[in-house]
């Protein structure tokens, strides 16, 4: 990891990692997101590090004065002085200690635990207590700090915060006990400290990403003005997250919490591109998708069942990746069902090439997101992402599903690991497009042009093509066993 350098100088918050492989080197380039002073320093210091170097900000470099200081009490930090003023410092230790508590919590919701059904006596009822609810809870150590007399509920990962209505203000204790049951204020805050913090800890310390989501993200579990929904902001500095209270409390379910911070992990990798249809489907996708790895991971049955205590109830229908549809003709126009489009191929690629490799990849993918990106784009991603991190090892697998879900046309094999018996080719003449399958199944023929626009739908063997320009044209032959893909050319 380098700083870029501006006239002979570093530029504290640009970053630019290199990868150097045998026959490539990748580049990736970050712009970090420096902190403002919280106040003003009064107390005496010393410096132990200075230097000179630029912020880029504005479109515009800024030389500032960078210094490591430790003031008389201990505390460690990096301030960033342009003309005379302090206009920014990150902290180099924590002010507070980290401690353990004991807390209940879902893993990861009632319905999902009991292998269940939403339904009394495992229903929201007016956020009321239960035996049966009660069964569900379970005790864990959480990690959060302790500041001179009390235990409040935060710790490297996010702070839980009171920023949206209702006026809750977080919990704070004297005591390590923090084993609430849901009818009582705290235990979603608790819920929510310790989804995100393992979920965090997956991603950066076993996935090895430890630079993502590099700030304290704030969480109000009680906002929203008690509406049925969540949200990431990602406009404020820094984001937040907001989870809503209407009907069954959005912070009581782990794949809510885990969808949203996947928002978070978003836009730390690919700051600014949610744009566009199939980007914004790709959003939803890539947040259902880490909920159900979440779910796998905690050796959960019916992982892609997602929101099983949120939805799938009176209230909404929750959703599932369970689904084998096929790109681009199964797109709804829906960003959430297209998502959830997006996030089964994902977990089909997980399911064939194994669990925390296929997170690796997805990750390091998501660093090349781009604004109106494609279904399609996205997989050619996910391809160069195993060519950085594996040399290409898992490709052909990862191929297999993207052409199988038809997120790639190119580069595909008329149909995947079929038997010598299963054969099929095209013959094109005066015009008309001959097919010959061995295999006598039925089957729906679709032609595209190359911008992917639907031109044809047959279920014959014969399809005229008098009405098509000269060009090169893709089928795909969708039978109950798998999907065929081919490019033709029609020439006079």
């Amino acid at each position: 990891m380098y700083n870029k350098v501006y006239n002979k100088l570093p530029v504290f918050n640009l970053q630019v990692k290199i990868n150097q492989f045998r026959h490539k080197t990748i580049i990736k380039e970050s712009i970090l997101e420096l902190s403002p002073p919280d106040h003003e320093i009064t107390t005496q210091y010393k410096t132990l590090e200075k230097t000179s170097g630029y912020i880029y900000e504005d479109d515009a470099y800024k030389l500032v004065k960078c210094e490591v200081i430790v003031t008389n009490q201990g505390e460690y930090s990096t301030i960033y002085t342009y003309q005379g003023n302090v206009i920014y410092q990150e902290e180099n230790n924590l002010n507070f200690k980290d401690t353990i508590v004991r807390g209940n919590v879902f893993i990861p919701d009632p319905i999902s635990s009991s292998n269940t059904i939403y339904g009394a006596p495992l229903a929201d009822n007016n956020d009321a207590n239960s035996t049966q609810l009660d069964n569900e809870l379970f005790e864990r150590d959480i990690k959060i700090i302790w500041d001179n007399d009390s235990f409040r509920l935060e710790n490297e990962h996010l702070l839980i915060t009171n920023h949206s209505s209702p006026d809750i203000n977080p919990t704070v204790l004297k005591t390590d006990n923090f084993k609430f049951n849901r009818s009582q204020i705290g235990f979603e805050e608790i819920n929510v400290i310790y989804h995100i913090t393992k979920f965090a800890e997956y991603i950066k310390d076993t996935l090895g990403y430890s630079q993502i989501v590099n700030y304290q993200i704030p969480v109000d579990v009680y906002a929203l003005s008690n509406a049925d929904q969540s949200e990431f902001i990602g406009t404020t500095s820094p984001p937040r997250l907001n989870f809503g209270q209407g009907s069954v409390d959005d912070a009581e379910d782990a794949d809510i919490i885990i969808h949203e911070y996947t928002h978070a992990i978003s836009q730390s990798v690919a700051p600014n591109t949610i744009f566009g249809n199939e980007r914004r489907a790709i959003e939803e996708g890539i947040g259902d998708y880490f909920a159900a790895v979440y779910s796998k991971r905690l050796g959960m049955v019916d992982y892609k069942k997602i929101f099983n205590w949120d939805g799938h109830n009176e209230f909404w229908d929750g959703r599932t990746i369970d689904n084998y549809d096929k790109y681009p003709n199964d797109l709804q126009g829906n960003k959430y069902e297209d998502g959830d489009l997006f996030a089964s191929v994902l977990m089909e690629i997980r399911n064939s090439i194994g669990d925390s490799i296929a997170d690796k990849i997805i990750i390091e993918a998501m660093f090349s997101w781009f604004s109106n990106m494609t279904f399609e784009d996205a997989g050619q991603l996910l391809i160069e992402a195993d060519t950085t991190l594996f040399q290409g090892e898992n490709s052909s697998k990862i191929n297999v599903v993207l052409c199988n879900r038809g997120l790639r046309i190119d580069n595909c094999p008329i149909s995947v690991a079929e038997s010598e018996q299963d054969q099929l080719s095209i013959i094109i003449r005066d015009k008309v497009l001959l097919i010959n399958k061995t295999q006598q199944e039925s089957h729906t023929i679709k032609v595209f042009n190359s911008n992917g626009k639907l031109l044809i739908i047959e279920n014959t063997n014969e399809i005229s093509l008098h009405n098509l320009v000269n060009g090169a044209y893709f089928l795909k032959i969708n039978t109950s066993k798998k999907v065929y893909t081919k490019k033709f050319i029609v020439i006079e």
